[in-house]
C-alpha cells in the first residue's frame, strides 16, 4: 500500500478520499499538513494520519489535565527536553544511503473546537540541517517509534518529490 502524499486541508476532504477508496487506490495512511477538524475528519473515517504540525501547536502530557484544568497546554516545540521524551537515533534508508535521525515520540492528548479531546502520538525529528520537525498521529499506541520515523520519511520523499515535478511543469 501507499500512501497519499499533502491532502490539502479543506472541507473535501473526507470526499477525496472517500472517492479515491470508491476507485480502488490503496493507501495506508495520510500525510498532510494538519490541524483539528482535519485530524478528527480523517479519525472519523479511521485513516491513519501523519500530520505536519508547527512547533507552537498545543498538546496536553496527561488526560487529566484537561478535565481538571490542572495543567496548561504546552506547545510541541518545548517538548524536545521534557523527560517523559527520550531521543534515540532511528537509522533510515535515503535514496542516498542510511541516514541516523535523533527521533522522539510519546503520547499527547489534543483538543480541537468543537471536537472530545483525542490521544494522539506527537513525533519529533531533528532534520539534517539542524531543524526540528514535528507531526501528530492517530497511530495505534503500540506503533513504534522506528515506524513513525519511516512515514514521516516517506512523506518528505513524496514532497521532494512534489517539488521535483513542479519545478519540471514550470520549465515546460
Amino acid at each position: 500500500m501507499r500512501s497519499v502524499p499533502n491532502v490539502p486541508e479543506s472541507p473535501s476532504v473526507r470526499r477525496v478520499i472517500s472517492y479515491s477508496q470508491i476507485q480502488g487506490l490503496p493507501f495506508a495512511r495520510v500525510e498532510a499538513e494538519g490541524y483539528g477538524q482535519f485530524r478528527a475528519d480523517l479519525d472519523a473515517i479511521e485513516l491513519i494520519y501523519l500530520a505536519q504540525v508547527p512547533a507552537t501547536m498545543k498538546v496536553y502530557l496527561a488526560p487529566d489535565a484537561l478535565a481538571d484544568q490542572s495543567e496548561r497546554p504546552c506547545a510541541v516545540g518545548s517538548l524536545i527536553t521534557h523527560p517523559h521524551f527520550t531521543w534515540r537515533t532511528i537509522q533510515i534508508q535515503q535514496p542516498v544511503g542510511l541516514v541516523e535521525y535523533p527521533c522522539a515520540a510519546g503520547r499527547v492528548w489534543t483538543v480541537a473546537e468543537n471536537q472530545p479531546p483525542r490521544e494522539e502520538w506527537v513525533f519529533m525529528r531533528q532534520e539534517m540541517d539542524g531543524r526540528l520537525s514535528f507531526a501528530l498521529s492517530n497511530a495505534p499506541a503500540n506503533t513504534a517509534l522506528a515506524q513513525l520515523a519511516a512515514w514521516h520519511n516517506q512523506a518528505y520523499l513524496n514532497e521532494q518529490a512534489i517539488r521535483l515535478l513542479r519545478c519540471r511543469s514550470e520549465k515546460n
